[in-house]
């Protein structure tokens, strides 16, 4: 079954019902097909909702008068079907859920009273659709996760813009733009701003970014409840201006909650909260606010405001580190490290800074061009260096210094791949 004839059998269960074969074969194409699927679920709700919760007794008298609006309807619209053919689908058995005779009779029980839709989760899957720029706040902004989100999306949804700032991480506060296929990353302590190719640094941001995409989200929740891997209490609001609160848990993890709270007019996300059981009390560790959704976001906000002294660095324009070829991390880590130091005893400046990151020939002269290295004493085996996922090479420099000679034992070095450059590794701090 394709797509067109599943939406022509979604017409008849909703007006004459079908066959359980057919039905049958609705879901198995609807287990495949997202949209199917969700337009299934929808007519199906529709049915349940249309059905009257008591028995209806009608006087012959009321019938008629139902019939002579239908008729007189009919007057103004000769295309519709005759009179007798809409007496005998109207009131046979077979037919007395259809939905027009339903709403008919649910509507003169009811004398005219309104009731409020209920929530359901395809409202704000519907409503993220149309989703183009969002402005999102998370706290406490703890070391090394995001603080704040600005992103932009073209008109098929894809994300087309990103800045996420970061307050606290092992390299300082920093902030980070990506668009134009291109991130830049300045690091504020350091006083030095990197851009870097897409290829890698893209998907990490992508996928810290989907932790608190509002679209991924709430698709994420309509999947595992589907599945039943989750659980999902709804909260409808008790008074105007109330918003809609969804609590929801996983039986794996019964010390956490995480509470969303929906705008009950655009169904879109409002807040999301985390909270863990600590001491038999249910603690608030997270929240994301979720400030603007579709507001115009000024182009200086993609654009980072480096100051005219720091040291800029474009790993995009030009080769930076070695080339790894058969070499093993370790081995890798040792022969950058090698010819760093070999390239400061040399004074070529420019060598020293193409592996060091790509810093600027001036900027590394400024910093290693006061101490004289003379001789490299030893390189010790390379370690993982977790907080910043590289390598540490012990060694021992001799340094002169005003006659006098010494030995230079620096913290590290730390030697990694070179963001979307795996191919190629470069020194990247520790000295």
């Amino acid at each position: 079954m394709n797509c067109q004839e599943a939406q022509k059998y979604l017409d008849d269960l909703l007006v004459t019902g079908i066959d359980k074969e057919t039905e049958s074969v609705l879901e198995e194409h609807a287990v495949s097909c997202v949209r199917c699927r969700r337009e299934m679920e929808s007519a199906r709700r529709t049915l349940t909702l249309l059905q009257p919760s008591v028995m209806i007794e009608t006087s012959t008298t009321l019938k008629e008068k139902i019939m002579n609006k239908i008729e007189a309807a009919e007057i103004a619209a000769p295309y519709m079907r005759q009179p007798s053919q809409l007496r005998n689908l109207l009131w046979k058995p077979a037919f007395a859920a259809a939905a027009v005779v339903v709403a008919i009779l649910a509507g003169i029980v009811m004398m005219g009273k309104q009731t409020t839709p209920v929530y359901a989760l395809e409202q704000t899957i519907e409503a993220n659709q149309g989703l183009r720029a969002i402005h999102m706040r998370m706290t406490p902004q703890s070391f090394g996760h995001v603080g704040e989100i600005w992103a932009q999306f073209d008109e098929n949804g894809e994300l087309a813009n990103l800045r996420m700032n970061f307050p606290d991480t092992e390299d300082g506060p920093k902030d980070v733009v990506w668009g134009g296929g291109k991130a830049q990353v300045w690091f504020k302590k350091k006083g030095s701003s990197v851009v870097v190719k897409e290829e890698q640094i893209v998907e990490r941001l992508k996928q810290e970014f989907g932790t608190f995409d509002p679209k991924l989200i709430v698709e994420g929740i309509y999947r595992k409840q589907a599945e039943g891997s989750l659980n999902l209490e709804v909260s409808e609001p008790a008074s105007a201006g109330e918003p809609i609160v969804l609590t929801v848990s996983v039986d794996r993890a019964p010390n956490r909650r995480d509470i969303y709270r929906v705008d009950p007019e655009t169904k879109l996300l409002l807040t999301r909260e985390v909270y863990r059981m600590k001491d038999g009390v249910n603690a608030l560790v997270e929240t994301t606010e979720y400030l603007d959704y579709n507001e115009p976001i000024a182009d200086e906000v993609f654009t980072l405001d480096v100051p005219h002294d720091a040291v800029q660095i474009d790993q995009t324009t030009h080769a930076v580190g070695l080339v790894q070829g058969n070499l093993s991390n370790e081995e890798i880590a040792v022969k950058v490290v090698r010819e760093f130091f070999t390239a400061l005893i040399k004074k070529d400046y420019a060598t020293a800074g193409q592996l060091m990151e790509g810093m600027p020939a001036d900027k590394v002269k400024e910093t290693f061009g006061r101490g004289n290295f003379t001789r490299i004493i030893s390189i010790g085996t390379p370690t993982p260096y977790a907080p910043n996922q590289s390598l540490k090479v012990p060694c021992k420099i001799e340094v002169e210094r005003e006659g006098k000679t010494s030995v230079f034992e620096p913290f590290g070095p730390f030697v990694r791949q070179v963001y979307g450059q795996p191919d190629r590794w470069t020194i990247c701090g520790g000295i």
